[in-house]
């Protein structure tokens, strides 16, 4: 099949589908005819003859149907209910952490067994001070005080790993109201929270901070992601269980699976 346009007048031939658009295509096919090609009209479309099919035209444009026009592609209904979840939800979800049907979390605390905790726990420090305590012999054993403070938005966890820390090195922890396990927290470093107040002496609160600062911090990451994460699911109407891998830190593992349930996902 071939497409020839002619024109009304003698000026170059122009494109067909520009001379179709103002009905003045003839639109013909080519045939084999003992040994020789002629050329036989099929169809043709003048101006004369334009104005009678306007109402044809508009009706087929209606349609999606018109020449060079193609109907749009109808949605997936996949993509059709993700959308109509995602639009349910939103009422639902005010802000990354924080959604109107969310239940009160429960004490995950009680799943930590005490006894492995606190070998654990001795197994950090030893790690953190495998010899001499130059530290606490400069700063001495006088009664001394310290606060922690949260510096940037998130979901805190972790309070076991923390006070068992202090606990094992002879200190005291106190702490806020804010400093509820699985609440989001928002803090930043000109805005900080204070979730703590550590009491004992110098050279035990200098020995245990940094060990028990990383348990908290490890454990509020992995919560806040955790959490993250499962609202985005929810956000597209996904009702399973967000779920950890067993690629864990080693001497870490209880604290990452434990900051998983905080942050509301499955340990694995």
């Amino acid at each position: 099949m071939t497409t020839e346009a002619t024109s009304d007048s003698s000026s170059p031939p122009a494109p067909a589908a520009a001379l179709a658009a103002a009905g003045k295509v003839a639109v013909k096919e080519s045939q084999s005819s003992s040994g020789s090609g002629s050329d036989r009209p099929i169809e043709e479309a003048t101006s004369n003859n334009a104005p009678t099919n306007a109402n044809n035209e508009h009706d087929a444009n209606d349609k999606g149907e018109s020449s060079g026009v193609e109907a749009p592609a109808a949605r997936p209904k996949e993509k059709e209910k993700r959308e109509r979840n995602r639009r349910k939800n939103a009422n639902n979800k005010t802000s990354f952490g924080n959604n109107k049907n969310k239940h009160a979390l429960p004490d995950y605390s009680t799943l930590l067994p005490k006894t492995q905790i606190a070998a654990t726990v001795q197994a950090w420090i030893d790690d953190d001070m495998p010899s001499f305590d130059v530290g606490g012999l400069v700063v001495g054993t006088s009664p001394k005080t310290a606060q922690l403070w949260m510096k940037s938005t998130g979901i805190f966890a972790g309070k076991p790993f923390f006070d068992a820390v202090f606990d094992c090195v002879g200190c005291t922890v106190t702490w806020t109201k804010l400093a509820a396990e699985g609440k989001l927290i928002k803090a930043s470093g000109s805005n900080r929270a204070l979730l703590a107040t550590v009491t004992g002496p110098c050279n035990s609160i200098l020995r245990g901070e940094r060990t028990a600062l990383c348990a908290l911090s490890r454990c509020s990451g992995v919560a806040t992601e955790s959490r993250e994460a499962v609202d985005t699911a929810r956000s597209y109407g996904w009702d399973g269980l967000v779920a950890g891998t067993r690629k864990t830190t080693p001497g870490f593992r209880i604290v990452e699976k434990y900051g998983l349930l905080v942050g509301g996902a499955a340990t694995h």
